[in-house]
């Protein structure tokens, strides 16, 4: 008789095995920074300013597009606005403080639910600049960063019958009253961000970034997978230096420091 092999179940890759993963490169990266530091000159490195905008894509039960890149962005997507302020610490590592808002959205057919979520969200982020670890010397304008963070997110979302539009709350009652609970919760991120320098002081940036929540409710709805929601941020932007030093001389050459030229 033929024996039917066990089917393994779905599985997703939760924030956890994601931390495990990246473990590995920032401990090697700790292990040689005393020799990276070594490196770095004895001046103030300048603080930055970036603002930037972009696309918001939502990942969970209420999404059924996550593989069709194109109806994914014209049906599962919104638009966010950001501004985060970061600095130096060696020519290597630097440490941001970001601050996002924007909107998500997603349906499901089966379900017979779509919703809307508004969300502000407040990160610290470390920047790890792979250019300076790999080829310190080389002056390229262009700087490949990957950026590993986390914070807070508070949001508020209202889920719609698609039949007929109804309100429902988080009971799955019809409520037309329900205007949503502000919510919070936590999440980390990573991703990775390019630099191009068109300046001394400003800066072309993009990045992507994937949001890892502890939370199943940015839909308005508790799914019965206990898998938590996800979403992604796609940016674009600019990015401004301001010198710590006085003189444009000492400005220029503090650039230089900064493998701009």
């Amino acid at each position: 008789m033929l024996k039917y092999l066990p089917v393994k179940k779905n599985t997703t890759i939760k924030p956890v095995t994601c931390i495990r993963i990246l473990l590995i490169p920032a401990i090697v990266f700790i292990t040689n920074l005393p020799s990276l530091a070594q490196r770095q000159s004895k001046t103030g490195s300048p603080w930055v300013v970036n603002v930037n905008g972009g696309m918001v894509s939502f990942f969970g039960d209420l999404s059924t597009k996550d593989y069709n890149p194109v109806w994914k962005t014209q049906t599962e997507s919104d638009l966010g606005l950001g501004v985060d302020v970061s600095k130096d610490i060696i020519r290597q590592l630097s440490f941001s403080l970001s601050y996002f808002t924007g909107k998500m959205k997603g349906n499901n057919p089966a379900l017979n639910y779509y919703f809307n979520n508004r969300f502000n969200e407040l990160q610290l982020i470390a920047g790890i600049n792979i250019d300076e670890i790999i080829s310190p010397d080389n002056k390229s304008r262009i700087s490949v960063i990957l950026n590993v963070g986390g914070g807070g997110l508070f949001y508020k979302s209202i889920r719609r019958q698609m039949t007929d539009g109804r309100i429902v709350n988080e009971d799955g009652a019809p409520d037309m009253d329900y205007r949503g609970t502000s919510r919070s919760a936590a999440f980390i991120s990573v991703g990775p961000k390019i630099a191009f320098d068109i300046s001394n002081q400003w800066s072309l940036i993009a990045g992507l970034a994937f949001r890892f929540t502890n939370t199943d409710l940015l839909d308005g709805y508790r799914g019965s997978t206990g898998i938590a929601d996800r979403y992604s941020i796609l940016t674009a932007g600019f990015a401004y230096k301001i010198s710590t030093e006085r003189s444009s001389h000492k400005c220029t050459e503090e650039y230089k420091k900064y493998k701009i030229l």
